[in-house]
């Protein structure tokens, strides 16, 4: 998958995260503030009632006459002592939210609350304390529908999940450019490097002017392009000093041939022919052996290892016997077993 993708995809997936996440903290937000501020109209409203009701001497005509919203005198036993017209003449309370109202205040959904002129049974957020009517205790109720609360709470939701997908959808075209601008200079960069030959020794790529991680790149690139022109230079330098050094003894092996094959050569003439030619066979063969060290360093593979050191010089001094031979040269070998040294073989031979 194309880098690009993968970023865009990304900053979809992050930018659908954070909506998520803000969206439920908003809304979780916004139904306390509105639970909460619903809660603190009921209490305004018990605190008036709470001093009317129980001082009345007629608390059903105290309710009536305040109509600022449904409230209900009841009894222990959960039947309605006094209502207003908001309240209607059904409990607002089941019994058992009676019974816990009697011992301390309780805020409370009573169940279903319908409104004069409403054909829809909303939900209510009630209030329930206990007072003191007379000799007969009671719990006094005021309430209000959640209907306007629970409505905006609904269009809120509707418009956090209307307005999500067309967010994310933008999130995710903005994305797609940015990560456009943003791998526009890598993308130079690479065909700025597929366009470099091997016969351009200075060759380099364009550094951006933005100082960022891309400019790093550009740059940290250049200097390794410069490394490599530098270490072709330098091959092809040791390619024409091993030409020129090899050109040499193989023209004076010739020169030297050719003066052996001419006729009425003496005896003397040849031996010195033949002399100068294994010199300069010595001599080529030196150049060989080193060449073949550098091209071996150079090719990593001199790692040294672990040696027996007089096996090595066994076999090293059994292949130079015929050779030690030939100049009247005797070897003897004289090594102590088990002496080991960590080196390359045939360096070291």
């Amino acid at each position: 998958m194309p880098l690009r993708v993968r970023l865009t995809l990304l900053f979809v997936l992050g930018t659908t995260l954070v909506l998520a996440a803000a969206g439920v903290l908003f809304y979780a937000l916004l139904r306390t503030n509105l639970r909460n501020s619903v809660d603190a109209n009921l209490r305004t409203r018990m605190a008036v009632l709470a001093v009317q009701v129980p001082a009345a001497a007629d608390p059903a005509a105290q309710l009536r006459a305040y109509g600022a919203g449904p409230a209900q005198l009841l009894r222990p036993d959960g039947s309605v002592a006094a209502s207003n017209d908001s309240a209607g003449p059904e409990p607002l309370l089941e019994p058992e939210q009676v019974a816990t109202a009697l011992v301390r205040p309780e805020l409370l959904t009573s169940g279903e609350l319908q409104e004069p002129g409403d054909d829809d049974d909303d939900d209510a957020r009630a209030l329930a304390v206990p007072v003191r009517t007379g000799a007969r205790d009671g719990v006094l109720v005021v309430a209000t529908s959640t209907d306007l609360t629970d409505s905006a709470e609904d269009r809120v939701r509707n418009i956090m999940v209307s307005a999500t997908a067309p967010m994310v959808a933008l999130s995710g075209l903005a994305a797609w450019l940015l990560s456009g601008a943003a791998l526009r200079p890598v993308d130079r960069m690479r065909r700025q490097t597929a366009a470099i030959s091997e016969s351009d020794s200075s060759a380099e790529l364009d550094v951006p002017p933005t100082r960022d991680e891309i400019a790093a790149l550009a740059a940290t690139m250049n200097n390794l392009l410069r490394r490599l022109h530098a270490a072709r230079a330098r091959d092809r330098a040791f390619v024409a000093d091993a030409g020129h050094e090899l050109r040499t003894p193989l023209t004076n092996l010739k020169a030297e041939l050719e003066l052996a094959g001419r006729p009425a050569r003496t005896r003397d003439e040849l031996v010195d022919a033949v002399a100068g030619a294994a010199e300069e066979t010595e001599r080529l063969i030196r150049l060989s052996e080193s060449l073949l060290t550098l091209a071996r360093m150079d090719s990593g593979i001199t790692a040294p290892r672990r040696l027996d050191v007089g096996d090595l010089l066994e076999r090293a001094a059994r292949a130079a016997t015929g050779h030690a031979e030939t100049r009247q040269v005797r070897l003897h070998l004289d090594a102590d077993p088990g002496l080991a040294v960590d080196a390359d073989p045939d360096m070291l031979r």
